[in-house]
């Protein structure tokens, strides 16, 4: 009856391995959906308030 404790502790890296794999799984959606975010700003602001901001921070 030596087994199942060997065998708990693979599940318990297997989990481990899931959770790891999951949490990667989220910060890279995350990263994601904040190009896409930030595209959609890019593209709602207009490129001259962007120039304007850009002069107003260079030379205030």
């Amino acid at each position: 009856m030596v087994e199942p404790r060997g065998e708990s502790i693979k599940i318990k890296n297997t989990e481990r391995e899931i959770l790891t794999l999951y949490f990667l799984f989220y910060i890279i959606h995350l990263l994601l959906l904040l190009d896409v975010i930030l595209r959609v700003a890019k593209a709602m602001i207009p490129p001259t308030a962007i120039n304007t901001m850009s002069k107003t921070i260079s030379n205030p």
